[in-house]
């Protein structure tokens, strides 16, 4: 119920209590503005909600919604554009598809084809997308179309991914690894800490 940001120790401060958002799925870190943005609710009923990494406010939600889209399931941000957020979603089949979404109404446009690949968390670097789903990673390549990149060898599932703009991390049994984004290995695990103790860390961390 709360969101914690990492320095470059990940060691884990909390900055705000969201434990009165329901069906929390998912965050992200708006590049360009520094806010942080969390994805909330159930099929096509779901929200994002801006939250101040200074202040730990959060915002009262905005309702995203979009022709033929029956669910939300992750959301980036995209180096370059502070003004949308990029979802990975469903439409009936059930089938995956993308989308971008203005922040401001919370209007979601679909942008590619299907995929059957279900999507824990995605993250742009520069301009290519990359998804992890499952323990491995794919790379978006036009339309509807994901290169299979490889697995973690790690034999678990991903938590979530992140990235500083030039390295891919990605988050397995609540440690922090350096992903390769030519082979999916997952290399340089490390533990992430709460407040400089030793608790442990049971937070899915996206970014």
């Amino acid at each position: 119920g709360s969101i914690w940001v990492l320095n470059g120790a990940l060691d884990a401060t909390k900055i705000a209590d969201v434990s009165s958002i329901a069906n929390r799925k998912n965050i992200t870190v708006q590049k360009e503005t520094g806010f942080i943005y969390l994805l909330a609710g159930t099929g096509a009923t779901q929200a994002i909600y801006k939250v101040d990494p200074i202040s730990g406010a959060v915002s009262s939600g905005v309702a995203i919604s979009g022709t033929s889209i029956t669910g939300f399931n992750s959301i980036c941000s995209k180096d370059g554009d502070a003004l949308k957020l990029y979802a990975v979603i469903e439409i009936s089949g059930p089938n995956y598809n993308y989308a971008e979404i203005v922040i401001a109404t919370g209007v979601a446009t679909r942008t590619a084809g299907n995929t059957s690949h279900v999507a824990i968390d995605t993250a742009y670097i520069g301009s290519t997308l990359y998804m992890a789903s499952g323990d491995d990673l794919y790379k978006n390549t036009g339309p509807g179309t994901w290169a299979t990149v490889g697995a973690n060898g790690l034999s678990l599932n991903y938590e979530g991914l992140a990235t500083d703009d030039t390295t891919l991390y990605g988050y397995v049994a609540g440690k922090q690894y350096k992903i390769n984004t030519s082979t999916g290995a997952a290399t340089d695990g490390k533990n992430i800490t709460t407040n400089s103790g030793t608790a442990t860390w049971n937070y899915t961390m996206t970014g």
